[in-house]
C-alpha cells in the first residue's frame, strides 16, 4: 500500500500584515531576551491591548536604556509595558448569560444521589463565571487590540485563559520548527511526546510527518444526534433554506465529518454528494484498519511518514509508532470495530493491559515528561461496556474529590492520585474550565449515578 505525504511541501514564512502584531511579536521577543525562559510567560505579550497609538508606542519602546549589546534590565522593561500596555485579557468583561437557568428542564434524569446532583448543578452554574463579551474599547479602537470585535458573548475555556528553539542555526530550521508547533498546536495534544522524533527534545518536533489515528477517526465520526434528529424531523423552526445553508456550510469545513455530511447530503436531496462523502467515509474507514491497526497490539497506531521527502511511501510496519498513547484506542468511539465483537474485546483486553488506566481516570500517554499530553459504551460487548462505564466512574469521582478540595473544575487531573489536579505543560494550569465541566456533565447524562451508591465513601478504584 503507498500512502501520500503531504509534508514535503514547502512551508513559507509566516508574518502578520497587522503592524501592532509585528510589534508585539518584538515585545515578546524581547520579554524572552530580559528575563530569559524560567521567568518568561509566552501567552501574555501577543494578548496585550496598547493604551497609546502603535506610533507613540514603539517610539517609547526604542527610547527604554539599553546596554552596549543591546540587553534591557528587566526593571525598565516591566516600566515600559505596564506604562504602555493594559493587562492581558483585560479587552473582555465578564458578562451574565441571558439564557442560564439554574436547573433545565430534563436535567441529569439518571443522577439519583443528591450529593452528585447537588455537585453537577454547581458544575454546570460555572458558564455563569466563564461568559464573556469583548468591550467597546475594542469596538471603538481595533487598531489598539488583538482582539476581534466579536458581538454577542461567548464562553471562554477557562478563568485565565519552554524550550528554546535558538540551536536552530538557519531561518529555514526555525521556520519548520515554528510550523511543527503550529501544528501540533492545531492537534490538541500540545505538546506531546507523541509528535517528537526525540522524547527528550521539544525543537524534534515532526508533526507534519504523522497520520494521526485519532484525526483521521475524527473526520469519519458518525454523530448520532444529528442523524436521530433528521430521521424525526425536528429541525425546529429552521427553514429548509436554512438547513441547505447550514449543509454547505459544513461542507466547507476544514475537518469534513464524512458520514454526517453524506447523511445531510441523502436528506436534502443532494444524491451526488452523499454518494461520494459515503465513498469517501468508506475509503478512510478502510485505510485506518489498513495503515493504523496492529493485530499484534489490538491498538490502532500512529504511522510515521519518512523524511526523504519523497511523496509517496511504501507501507512498511515499523513506521507504526508502537509507543502506547490513549489514541490509539480511539476507533472504538467511533464504533469502527462493533461488527466484530471479537475485536472489540481483543481492544478493550488491551486498553486494560496497556498501563493507561489508573486510579483516578485514563493517562494520555506512559511517558513520565514535563509535557502536558504526555468511546467503547456503544459496543455491543459486555466487556467493553463494563469497562466504558468503569472509566467514566473513576472519572467522575476524582472530578468530584477534587471539586470539593478546592471549589473548582480544572483544566488537569492527576490521574494517579484521585482527588488531585494535574501540572506541567507550557503554561500555569487553569481552572474553570469549559472542556472538563461538558465531560463530566456527559459523563453523568450517559451512566448517571445511583441514589444508594455514596460518591464520598468510594476511592477513585472502586465501584
Amino acid at each position: 500500500m503507498t500512502v501520500t505525504n503531504t509534508a514535503s511541501i514547502a512551508s513559507v514564512p509566516i508574518k502578520s500584515t497587522i503592524p501592532s502584531v509585528n510589534f508585539l511579536e518584538k515585545l515578546q521577543e524581547t520579554a524572552f531576551q530580559t528575563y530569559g525562559s524560567s521567568n518568561f510567560d509566552p501567552k501574555c505579550y501577543v494578548d496585550l491591548s496598547l493604551k497609546f497609538d502603535l506610533k507613540a508606542t514603539e517610539k517609547a519602546f526604542d527610547e527604554i536604556p539599553r546596554s552596549q549589546n543591546g540587553s534591557i534590565l528587566s526593571k525598565d522593561f516591566k516600566t515600559f509595558v505596564e506604562r504602555y500596555f493594559y493587562g492581558a485579557g483585560e479587552d473582555l468583561i465578564f458578562v451574565e448569560p441571558v439564557d442560564f437557568v439554574v436547573e433545565p428542564d430534563g436535567f441529569l434524569p439518571k443522577v439519583n444521589n443528591q450529593k452528585v446532583r447537588n455537585w453537577a448543578l454547581e458544575v454546570h452554574s460555572l458558564w455563569r463565571n466563564l461568559s464573556r463579551r469583548v468591550s467597546d474599547g475594542v469596538k471603538e479602537h481595533p487598531e489598539l487590540h488583538t482582539l476581534l470585535a466579536l458581538p454577542g458573548t461567548s464562553v471562554v475555556p477557562g478563568v485565565e485563559d519552554k524550550e528554546s528553539a535558538s540551536k536552530l542555526l538557519t531561518n529555514a530550521e526555525k521556520q519548520q520548527f515554528y510550523h511543527e508547533v503550529a501544528s501540533n498546536a492545531e492537534s490538541g495534544w500540545d505538546f506531546s511526546t507523541r509528535w517528537m522524533r526525540n522524547a527528550s527534545d521539544l525543537t524534534t518536533l515532526d508533526t507534519t510527518s504523522i497520520l494521526p489515528v485519532d484525526l483521521n477517526a475524527y473526520i469519519l465520526k458518525v454523530q448520532p444526534k444529528i442523524r436521530e434528529n433528521a430521521k424525526e424531523h425536528k429541525f425546529g423552526t429552521i427553514s429548509q433554506k436554512s438547513i441547505h445553508v447550514l449543509f454547505w456550510e459544513v461542507r466547507k469545513c476544514r475537518i469534513k465529518m464524512e458520514l454526517d455530511i453524506a447523511y445531510l447530503a441523502k436528506v436534502l436531496g443532494e444524491s451526488s454528494v452523499a454518494r461520494h462523502f459515503n465513498e469517501a467515509s468508506q475509503a478512510r474507514k478502510n485505510a485506518i484498519q489498513t495503515i493504523f491497526w496492529n493485530e499484534k497490539m489490538g491498538q490502532c497506531l500512529d504511522y510515521w511518514l519518512g523524511t526523504t521527502g519523497k511523496d509517496v511511501h511504501k507501507w512498511e510496519a515499523r513506521s507504526q509508532n508502537q509507543n502506547i498513547f490513549a489514541s490509539n484506542f480511539i476507533p472504538l468511539w467511533i464504533e469502527l470495530f462493533n461488527s466484530d465483537e471479537y475485536v472489540v474485546d481483543k481492544v478493550v483486553i488491551s486498553l486494560k493491559k496497556s498501563g493507561l488506566l489508573h486510579a483516578a481516570a485514563v493517562a494520555s500517554s506512559l511517558t513520565n515528561s514535563t509535557e502536558q499530553w504526555s468511546g467503547k459504551v456503544r459496543s455491543e460487548s459486555k466487556e467493553a461496556k463494563t469497562s466504558a462505564k468503569d472509566i467514566a466512574v473513576r472519572w467522575i469521582k476524582t472530578n468530584y474529590a477534587t471539586y470539593m478540595k478546592t471549589g473548582k473544575m480544572h483544566e488537569k487531573y492527576d490521574v494517579q492520585r484521585c482527588g488531585e489536579f494535574g501540572d506541567g505543560g507550557e503554561y500555569v494550569p487553569q481552572t474553570g474550565f469549559g472542556w472538563t465541566n461538558v465531560v463530566v456533565l456527559a459523563l453523568l447524562e450517559e451512566f448517571g449515578w445511583p441514589e444508594d451508591q455514596d460518591i464520598e465513601s468510594l476511592t477513585c478504584s472502586e465501584n
